[in-house]
């Protein structure tokens, strides 16, 4: 296994790959795949393009890819660049793209050639750089004129690009929080790079794996791993989502796939659904990585069953510290309920206010280390309440055992997990407060029978003439202004919204007094 250098930048760490390994296939998807020279060149072109038109160390560059070569290009040579890299979610809406956006002070937006409409209804035009991969189908806006061809651009001349220092800002990654509006969480080169290669080490992945992933890769669960296997010169195949596994399953066999990282919902729906199609693929894997939750015990000894000689490991961490806990299911079956231990170089405390609580106690899970965020973009009041002198306050209530194994019991914040993705109940509410005939709101999550941590959307509602909506009308306006998995799953009319001498929506009795 090539040893990396958690010192480099995750540019610095790709060129040396490209120089170990020019000739191997370093990535691919449905429709091509990429040495890791021409990769590395494809970058270093479109770098020195941006630096052309202007990029200046520390812009901020937005774009919009779903999983494929094109975004991985585009992320590596942003950072290339001296740039910092914005991904916008692939299931965007016209409102959140804007809002990011306008949020970073963008001023250079890469988008698909699927998405050309929806960049349209931003109303958004004053960019000094735009470019795309393929032309608009429809009718096009004004601007369209001025948007560069991303194919040209990676195949222009290559200059001389910045040195990148391990502490340089690299990213700004969106996630929701408490307030109702979303955080842009930055991130160096030393959090992305020790982040990813911590959970490579632990995974003893070297050169020779392969690694099929469904993942989206603007959330760090799958970007980490572009990270690590481009860092150590592995080969990785990119699809765009598992809609289809009876087609992706097989992609396993025929890129001799020995790595498929997902969350523990997707492989519930395997082994209930396509448990053969799972037997047979999936018994090729070396090793399954899984996040955002813990798996069920129960669940576990049926994934084992079906999948003996796979390693099995479950991870813990979120945007602001990913990959913060790492465990091999296989070699602690009696700590099925943990997400394991701190990985290399993180220190995690448990506190009760500014006391650290003794063993065994439950509270707050504060993270310190090197993979931790340096704060949230422009939000100097929420980085002074969510940093304590212990470290980052993540929101999550658990425990440490004697051994140093982590639990998560709770969640303190309101954010839901859907899957993985946080979601915050104040932008549905306010959608749904658009209702006709809706007069108040609230929405909570709810247990799901999918995973221990992983929650169901459910829609409160108080009618204006205290009869029932209709929900298909009602479910109907969710999905025209909402991401589809922060639409509701219930939607439940009651009499009057609990709430607090002060306003606040009292969720706890909603969870309290209802169940699904």
């Amino acid at each position: 296994m090539y040893r990396h250098k958690h010192g480099c930048s995750l540019t610095e760490l790709l060129k040396q790959s490209a120089s170990r390994c020019g000739d191997k296939i370093a990535l691919g998807d449905a429709k091509m795949q990429v040495t890791y020279r021409v990769l590395n060149n494809r970058i270093r072109c479109l770098a020195s393009a941006f630096i052309d038109q202007g990029l200046k160390r520390g812009d901020r560059v937005a774009f919009v890819f779903p999983n494929s070569v094109d975004y991985v290009i585009v992320h590596y040579a942003v950072m290339a660049a001296g740039g910092v890299s914005v991904p916008v979610d692939n299931f965007f809406t016209p409102r959140n793209l804007a809002y990011q956006i306008e949020n970073t002070g963008s001023q250079f937006l890469l988008f698909d050639r699927m998405h050309w409409d929806k960049v349209a209804r931003t109303g958004l035009d004053q960019f000094d750089f735009l470019a795309s991969n393929g032309p608009a189908s429809g009718n096009k806006p004004d601007w369209a004129g001025r948007v560069f061809s991303l194919q040209d651009l990676v195949c222009g001349k290559e200059k001389s690009l910045p040195e990148i220092e391990p502490d340089d800002q690299a990213m700004i990654i969106y996630t929701t929080g408490t307030t109702g509006r979303q955080k842009g969480v930055m991130l160096t080169h030393r959090n992305l790079a020790v982040s990813a290669m911590n959970i490579m080490e632990r995974c003893e992945v070297t050169e020779n794996d392969c690694e099929l992933t469904a993942l989206p890769q603007t959330r760090l669960f799958g970007l980490a791993h572009i990270h690590g296997y481009l860092a150590l010169g592995a080969r990785m195949m990119l699809v765009r989502n598992m809609i289809l596994p009876q087609k992706v399953l097989p992609l396993i066999e025929k890129i001799g796939a020995t790595s498929f990282p997902h969350v523990p919902t997707a492989f519930y729906t395997l082994m209930d659904h396509y448990p053969e199609l799972l037997r047979e693929y999936g018994s090729r894997l070396r090793y399954i990585l899984m996040c955002s939750a813990p798996l069920k015990p129960e669940r576990y000894r049926q994934l084992k069953t079906m999948l003996p000689s796979v390693r099995l490991f479950t991870s813990y961490g979120l945007t602001e510290a990913a990959r913060s806990t790492i465990i091999e299911l296989d070699r602690h079956p009696e700590k099925l309920l943990s997400v394991g231990t701190p990985t290399p170089g993180m220190t995690i405390r448990i506190i009760d206010g500014d006391r650290i609580v003794p063993t065994g106690e439950e509270g707050e899970v504060v993270l310190d280390g090197s993979i931790v965020t340096p704060g949230y973009w422009n939000l100097p009041e929420e980085n002074h309440r969510v940093f304590s002198p212990h470290g980052f306050r993540t929101g999550d209530l658990g425990k440490l055992d004697e051994e140093g194994f982590l639990y998560i019991v709770g969640r303190i914040k309101d954010i839901i997990n859907v899957s993985g993705l946080k979601v915050n109940p104040l932008e549905i509410e306010e959608e749904l407060k658009k209702f006709e005939g809706l007069e108040d709101a609230a929405v909570a999550g709810f247990p799901d029978e999918k995973g221990s941590l992983n929650e169901k959307i459910v829609a409160f509602y108080v009618s204006s003439d205290g009869k029932d909506l209709d929900e298909k009308a009602l479910r109907d306006h969710c999905y025209r202004q909402l991401e589809s998995f922060k639409v509701p799953v219930h939607f439940q009319r009651i009499n009057e919204i609990p709430k607090t001498v002060s306003g606040k929506i009292q969720r706890v009795k909603l969870r309290e007094s209802h169940s699904f």
